[in-house]
């Protein structure tokens, strides 16, 4: 589990940092976003992904409860390696592992290993994992979890990584009731949003418009957000 916790880290550290995450009774789930930063440390998830995108970087769907009572498959690794790799490069899931530096922005060891951790071991099937960590379609989804650092000198948080899916709201780092800013290249714009409302106005539709489909417009076509 080590190996795996180190080789995942900057998708588990959402969930584990946030107590009691694991244990809720509630079906929280979430797709996971990191937004890009070149002036981030360089081995930072941040960092890492704006060698590869100006927008975002996908990390994948985490869950806290099982989904079902499968039982792993040996061939379950490798039939997701399958599955993703004709398109992880269409929705920006390159492989940011410090591990396997020679598939750095590539695939697919870091995504089948996700699968393992929040696929297999939740009891879903590659199949499975796969449909609902490329559905991309609005219904359901709602702000549930950020990453911020906070800038002192500034008196912001900036956000690092964001989560759209089902549960209530978790935030790791950060100063809380400070603002919380995101950083979009589009129009190298800065969006600030109250910490008091910012669930109701960083929608998943308002991130699918305004990051997601600036570098992937194909997805807001076979997903359009709800308000078009």
């Amino acid at each position: 589990m080590h190996f795996y916790l180190v080789f995942a880290v900057a998708v588990l550290e959402v969930v584990y940092r946030s107590e009691g995450a694991l244990n809720l009774d509630e079906n929280w789930q979430s797709l996971l976003f990191t937004i890009p930063d070149r002036k981030a440390p360089a081995r930072s998830v941040n960092y890492l992904c704006s060698q590869f995108s100006s927008h975002y970087c996908y990390m994948g769907v985490v869950f806290a409860k099982m989904q079902s009572a499968r039982f792993p498959h040996e061939e379950d690794f490798y039939d997701f390696w399958e599955l993703i790799h004709p398109l992880y490069n269409e929705i920006n899931w390159f492989s940011l592992s410090i591990v396997y530096t020679f598939e750095m922005g590539s695939c697919c060891n870091y995504q089948s290993t996700i699968y393992k951790m929040y696929g297999q071991a939740k009891g879903l099937s590659p199949e499975h994992f796969f449909q609902k960590a490329t559905n991309f379609g609005s219904a359901g989804k709602q702000l549930n979890s950020i990453k911020a650092v906070f800038n002192s000198e500034l008196c912001i948080n900036e956000i690092t990584m964001v989560g759209f899916g089902q549960g209530f709201l978790k935030f790791v780092g950060g100063v809380p009731d400070n603002v919380f800013v995101l950083r979009s290249s589009k129009d190298n714009a800065v969006h600030a949003f109250e910490h008091s409302t910012i669930r109701a106005h960083l929608t998943f539709d308002w991130f699918k418009l305004n990051v997601i489909c600036e570098d992937q417009p194909w997805i807001c076509v076979q997903f359009p957000p709800l308000d078009s």
